[in-house]
């Protein structure tokens, strides 16, 4: 049942993308379904009437001799259709499932991104989300070959349906066996899922720019292959066994129809000698047992290819068991504004086998603080802004924001007023004045003299003077082959005003001027403590003398340790 329902699924998804094209090809595939049997039955007729000179009417023959024709012409016709149809139903339905993993994927929370068994369902989804298509064309496959035994049946009604039915069964063993293998293949495949992860992580860092230096340098490109090929052997290995299986099984149990056809065409041969029927009807009953033969094997197979494909689907669902970030936003409260950040007693680790990152922080910040986040690398500066932004929650304790604890509020909306810039921000290969309307869509529109002014702000106006079209310039070579290359340091500044472009209460920097010589780093500070005065600022660094333009700091000695002073 479960597996007919992931069917209906797949059904109503191709008709909700495509509606037009789903009817279409259904009538379609009706209409060449049946046409075939209507050309040879009026083939057998034409031949009966051939071989019977008294009752021959030359206006007879030639009906059937257009009816042969335009059905040849006509199935031609309905084909090329199809074949069109067919293209554009896919390629809707494909645009659909991507769109759908693609929201998905960009909704789900941060967290699981930490649990192997998300990465295997997510890898699950994208290889077998193409599966919605096939369960699609092999179920209108498998209404085509009902119908086609239908015809066939109604057309042995007159003589042999007994043995017809005998055929039909003896294909039975194929579909057992089929069955059997897809079952096994789609085991052999969950069971590779964490190979297939690995195998995919190794050829995409291959063509990923960010690796392609470092991968050169210490010319890694045949360690890359070599891993790559072994876990990929590994993963075909055992498909390639039951793959073999499959091939020598049914060898054999294919046969056994053939073995009933030939009987049954004997059996033909023997009653047109005895003219026990006409030459027109051996040409029928003799194209039929070709023909019912192929198709209730085919029938067959596409039982079984839909109940591979339903085992497939099956896993479509596992992604769907992740929540997304704003699952419960309907009953969650919205924050406009932000007065005052109290972390009471937090703890957090990244998984139950983690140890502590934070433990047991308490410090509180009002409106108007130009609060530093003092500490070595691991003493938790970066992870205090992930609780914050609700990329994770604290394992124990409370943050509270205005008084409420952070959990009360919706995700999109703490995001609304949360502005954070990291050392990885990223900068998208679209115009560089798209990129800075993707950080706050709220605006609406993109004032050049605003983009002027903040990389101003962040020493980076000689960006501007390299790029061909100034604001309006593409990043990256991806969009346009005139586009700008940005150097590590360049890229840094781009990721840092486009942050700074959005509007918000508490503003997030973590590590942001690695890129700035000394004198620009103390007036980026400077002009942030004026530009956010009457905003919460929260910054990291290793700088003394930034440090100590904060109005509070809040030292990281350790996990568990921790001070927090005005700074004078």
């Amino acid at each position: 049942m479960r597996y007919l329902k992931s069917i209906l699924e797949a059904l109503k998804l191709s008709y909700r993308s495509a509606p037009v094209f789903t009817i279409l090809q259904v009538i379609l595939t009706i209409l060449m379904t049946v046409f075939p049997y209507l050309s040879l039955s009026v083939t057998a007729n034409l031949l009966n009437r051939l071989t019977n000179f008294s009752n021959l009417k030359i206006s007879e023959i030639g009906t059937c001799l257009i009816v042969i024709s335009c059905s040849n012409v006509i199935m031609d016709f309905m084909n090329n259709v199809l074949s069109c149809v067919q293209y554009c139903r896919y390629e809707k339905t494909a645009c659909e499932i991507n769109n759908h993993i693609i929201q998905k994927a960009t909704t789900v929370k941060i967290e699981v991104f930490d649990n192997p068994q998300y990465l295997d369902a997510l890898n699950a989804f994208i290889n077998n989300s193409s599966s919605i298509n096939a369960v699609i064309e092999n179920t209108l496959s498998l209404f085509s070959g009902m119908i086609s035994l239908i015809c066939a049946l109604v057309l042995f009604r007159g003589g042999y349906f007994f043995q017809a039915c005998l055929i039909m069964l003896a294909t039975i063993p194929s579909f057992c066996v089929e069955r059997k293998i897809a079952k096994k293949q789609n085991e052999i495949k969950l069971e590779n899922l964490k190979k297939d992860r690995q195998r995919n992580y190794f050829f995409n860092i291959s063509s990923d720019k960010r690796y392609a230096y470092d991968i050169r340098l210490h010319g890694m490109s045949k360690y890359l292959s070599d891993k790559y090929k072994k876990l990929w052997e590994e993963c075909f290995l055992k498909l390639k066994q039951n793959k073999q299986h499959q091939y020598k099984a049914l060898t054999v149990v294919r046969i056994i129809p053939e073995i009933f056809s030939i009987f049954f065409m004997a059996q033909i041969v023997n009653d047109v000698v005895l003219r026990k029927i006409e030459i027109g009807s051996v040409v029928l009953y003799i194209g039929l047992v070709g023909s019912l033969i192929q198709i209730t094997l085919l029938v067959m197979g596409n039982i079984s290819y839909i109940y591979e494909d339903a085992l497939k689907l099956s896993t479509l669902k596992w992604i769907d068991s992740y929540s997304s970030e704003n699952s419960e936003a309907e009953n969650l409260m919205c924050l406009e504004d932000v007065d005052s950040i109290v972390f009471q007693n937090v703890y957090f680790k990244y998984t139950p086998i983690d140890p502590y990152i934070i433990q047991n922080l308490s410090f509180s910040i009002s409106k108007g603080d130009f609060v530093c986040l003092w500490g070595k690398n691991g003493s938790g500066k970066s992870t205090v802004f992930k609780l914050l932004l609700r990329y994770y929650d604290a394992t124990e304790g409370e943050i509270l924001i205005n008084s409420i604890d952070i959990k009360q509020y919706s995700v999109e909306s703490i995001r609304k007023v949360f502005n954070q810039a990291f050392q990885s921000n990223i900068v998208y290969a679209f115009s560089l004045k798209e990129n800075f309307y993707t950080a706050d869509f709220s605006k609406g529109y993109v004032l050049d003299d605003e983009i002027l002014k903040l990389f101003q702000l962040v020493s980076g106006g000689e960006i501007l003077d390299k790029m061909d079209n100034g604001v309006n310039g593409k990043i990256y070579k991806i969009f346009d082959p005139n586009g700008y290359e940005p150097s590590g340091g360049e890229y840094q500044k781009i990721a840092l005003a486009r942050t700074l472009y959005r509007n918000s209460s508490v503003i997030l920097l973590d590590e942001v001027t690695a890129a700035f010589d000394k004198e620009s780093e103390e007036e980026f500070f400077r002009g942030i403590k004026e530009m956010a005065s009457n905003k919460i600022v929260i910054f990291t660094s290793h700088n003394s003398k930034i440090a100590r333009t904060a109005s509070k700091l809040i030292h990281l000695k350790t996990p568990s340790h921790f001070d927090i002073a005005p700074n004078i």
